[in-house]
């Protein structure tokens, strides 16, 4: 198993605004392009996390493509955050 923890801000280990339900919108994010993520949010302990625990059969170019996948929702999440742009649930 794999674990990501995200947070606002790399340096200081800042977590996001419980509620702004970041996990959740990531998680919905992925599945609407192909890929199935665990998180657990803040509620759950210190931090925001996506847990990765793939089969042992795992191809190379599953991988690659679970990687782009989760590059893609990342990348456009810091910009929205900045701007304030994120949707409450």
């Amino acid at each position: 198993m794999l674990g990501i923890e995200i947070v606002t801000d790399k340096d200081t280990k800042a977590t996001f605004d419980p509620n702004l339900h970041i996990m959740q919108q990531l998680q919905d994010k992925a599945l609407k392009k192909g890929m199935f993520i665990r998180t657990a949010e803040i509620t759950s302990g210190p931090g925001d996390r996506i847990c990765f625990a793939p089969p042992l059969i795992i191809t190379k170019e599953e991988v690659d493509k679970a990687l782009d996948i989760l590059y893609q929702i990342l990348a456009d999440l810091k910009p929205n955050y900045s701007e304030g742009n994120i949707s409450r649930r």
